[in-house]
């Protein structure tokens, strides 16, 4: 593929009401002239102790391909007890390499329901 060259920024805020409920905003950037042009990310994620609603939309507006400026969004649901996290997400997901905790895998493009389920020990 040759070497990408990228301008990336990144603003994660979080807002703790209190104990027990979050707000999280991330926002992401990647300019440049190689591969698939510029893309940008939001998040908005809303956790209450042990269960987690977030919602994101992946846009790459810079794709020479005008028909290849596609609009990734999905939604999430989500469960976590102790070491074990169960996610339920709808919407649309690009190929590539997709990171969750620090944990990273490859995945195919895919729209539609996922269920995952992880453990940490």
């Amino acid at each position: 593929y040759g070497t990408i060259y990228a301008d990336i920024g990144i603003a994660d805020i979080t807002y703790k009401f209190n104990q027990k409920y979050a707000l999280r905003m991330e926002l992401q950037s990647l300019t440049t002239k190689q591969d698939d042009g510029h893309w940008a990310m939001g998040l908005l994620e809303f956790t209450h102790s042990k269960y987690f609603i977030a919602v994101m939309n992946q846009y790459n507006y810079g794709n020479k391909d005008e028909k290849k400026r596609l609009h990734y969004p999905n939604i999430s649901l989500g469960y976590l007890m102790d070491k074990v996290r169960i996610t339920a997400t709808y919407g649309r997901q690009r190929a590539g390499i997709f990171c969750v905790g620090g944990v990273c895998r490859v995945v195919p493009a895919s729209n539609g329901l996922s269920l995952s389920a992880s453990m940490s020990f």
